[in-house]
């Protein structure tokens, strides 16, 4: 859960915060900011939306809000103590997660060796720690996994979320991906029945 933004009297504003429906924490050695964090929204307009009406009305009253509270938490928009707080609550989390799953502490392990060449075992943890502060602090990417987005809704959404700007001055990105799962029609494998599709 995001911190939110407080009133005066310290009290938490209430219908700003979120959780994310997942965390996406990539990493590319040749890139400035290495390890960078997606937070993935997960909505469907499904069946019960099928009128483009429902559609803009719950992208624009839910999904779009939704986006701008998980960019504002980690945003300059947001005080430094409220967002300190969020960046050092999920990078908790997300250590706890690591060196509770072998595959992960292996994986994350590798990649700080491959940035520190040379360091000592008893320093990973704190370099990951490290790693991870950094990337909510400058590179962060809102993911937004939907069945339906057309390319004018997908830019817009990128311009709102573009505007939140981070610590370093780097704008939060935006990515949207169509999933759908669609009947197959195969005639190479008779067990499958459906199948999804990405755009």
């Amino acid at each position: 859960l995001t911190k939110g933004f407080k009133t005066d009297n310290n009290k938490i504003i209430s219908g700003i915060r979120g959780i994310p429906d997942g965390l996406l924490i990539t990493f590319n050695p040749d890139l400035k900011d290495p390890i960078q964090v997606g937070l993935i929204e997960y909505e469907c307009f499904g069946e019960s939306k099928t009128k483009s009406t429902d559609k803009s009305n719950y992208m624009n009253s839910q999904i779009i809000p939704q986006l701008m509270r998980f960019a504002s938490s980690f945003s300059v928009v947001t005080d430094r103590q409220t967002r300190e707080e969020t960046i050092n609550e999920w990078t908790r989390k997300i250590i706890e997660f690591i060196y509770n799953d072998n595959n992960a502490q292996s994986k994350i392990n590798q990649w700080i060796k491959i940035l520190h060449k040379n360091i000592s075992e008893q320093l990973i943890a704190l370099k990951i720690q490290e790693a991870l502060t950094t990337a909510f602090k400058s590179s962060v990417k809102v993911i937004l996994i939907i069945d339906d987005l057309s390319s004018e809704q997908k830019e817009t959404i990128k311009n709102v979320i573009n505007s939140f700007k981070l610590e370093n001055g780097n704008s939060i990105q935006f990515t949207g991906y169509v999933v759908r799962l669609t009947q197959k029609i195969s005639l190479l494998n008779n067990e499958s029945e459906y199948a999804l599709s990405i755009q």
